[in-house]
């Protein structure tokens, strides 16, 4: 048999099944009132004692009789304390731990409730005080059901516009190979240039989506080192030049001299720039000029891409990073997958840094912001 230390024990209350919060708070009190009375019961014993002993030798008075009767009386009234005190907070915790309770197997409910898929459920903390620990659970329950609902609105227009861009090519090419196969459809090289771009769709599309993969998982590889700001832009920039020249647009890099350096993974953070920049391009207008531009903001460096393409709703800007977001849902679906800018955000937020947008009648402006330095 192995002895028992105080390892062993702790494991073994660890191991039993814990009671109601109602009967942990009805022990709890119970406890304390039990050592109170024994406290008191030890003291009093004590004192009575000290003070029997001292009138006995100074008045020559046998107090064993008096002592014994004070003791007896003494202790009788700290058991009828004890009782009472066990009593009262029975009563007061069946009526006010329900209260206290009550808020919790609310939301226990509305947990299970999220958890079978209904995620419009929202805590009440309108009448509940700010310094109360309910309230700061009802707000991450509802910050909690608020992401899910979002996630779940993501995932279900995220598979919808991957069957769209799926089924559009899919469709196409299955109807003109019909075609061709049946004769309908001349075997002429238009024809296969077009089944050729369809290929390419999909192709482009499977590669999005490997992109995006890799770039969740760029945080776990990242190589983060101090780099030169100019050769970051300057490669970002080449990298999307025939493209752009291609729409007419032409691209312009500067560098503030107080952000020549930054500290990231060089290489994710240019496909990050030239993510963005495809996507500024692309909604460029013919002869503008997209500006990728570095400078310093509040300590951190700044990275800004800014094109003068058509203005982007309010509430479309916290959206355009998601997974085939589109600000246009009826738009055609030949500029992309919708997976530019969210394949940037997780390559910069897997670098510590954080990507936002702005956008009005002049011009659309998307910002990614770098950690500081790493410090000597």
């Amino acid at each position: 048999m192995s002895p028992v230390t105080p390892s062993t024990m702790t494991a073994f209350a660890r191991g039993l099944a814990r009671p109601s919060l109602f009967w942990q708070i009805a022990l709890l009190c119970s406890a304390m009132i039990f050592l109170t009375i024994g406290a008191s019961w030890l003291l009093s014993d004590a004192l009575a004692g000290r003070y029997g002993a001292v009138l006995g030798e100074r008045y020559g008075v046998d107090m064993d009789i008096a002592h014994r009767m004070f003791v007896d009386s003494l202790h009788r009234s700290l058991m009828m304390a004890a009782a009472v005190g066990v009593g009262a907070s029975l009563v007061a915790g069946s009526v006010f731990v329900p209260r206290i309770l009550a808020p919790f197997r609310l939301m226990a409910r509305q947990a299970d409730e999220v958890a079978s898929g209904n995620f419009d459920v929202r805590v009440d903390v309108a009448r509940v005080s700010r310094r109360c620990e309910v309230h700061a659970l009802g707000n991450a329950f509802n910050r909690m059901a608020a992401r899910l609902q979002h996630v779940d609105l993501a995932r279900k227009r995220m598979v919808s516009d991957l069957a769209h861009d799926l089924m559009t090519p899919l469709t196409n090419l299955r109807g003109y190979v019909e075609g061709i196969r049946e004769g309908v459809v001349a075997a002429a090289p238009n024809v296969f240039a077009m089944l050729e771009g369809e290929i390419g769709r999909l192709i482009r599309l499977v590669g999005d989506l490997h992109q995006l993969t890799l770039a969740e998982a760029a945080r776990h590889g990242l190589q983060m080192a101090t780099v030169d700001t100019e050769s970051v832009l300057a490669q970002s920039a080449r990298g999307l030049a025939h493209d752009a020249a291609a729409r007419d647009v032409t691209i312009a890099h500067s560098v503030a001299p107080e952000a020549a350096i930054l500290f990231a993974d060089s290489d994710l953070l240019v496909r990050a720039l030239q993510n963005i920049l495809q996507n500024a391009t692309r909604f460029a207008h013919s002869g503008s000029i997209v500006r990728l531009k570095a400078e310093m903001r509040a300590g951190r460096i700044g990275i800004s891409c800014a094109n003068d393409g058509p203005q982007i709703a309010e509430a479309d800007l916290p959206l355009i990073f998601d997974r085939f977001y589109r600000a246009d849902s009826a738009r055609s679906r030949e500029g992309g997958a919708g997976l530019g800018l969210a394949i940037a955000r997780e390559l910069v937020e897997a670098q510590g840094g954080t990507i936002a947008a702005q956008s009005s009648d002049s011009e659309t402006v998307i910002t990614i912001i770098l950690p500081p330095l790493k410090p000597a």
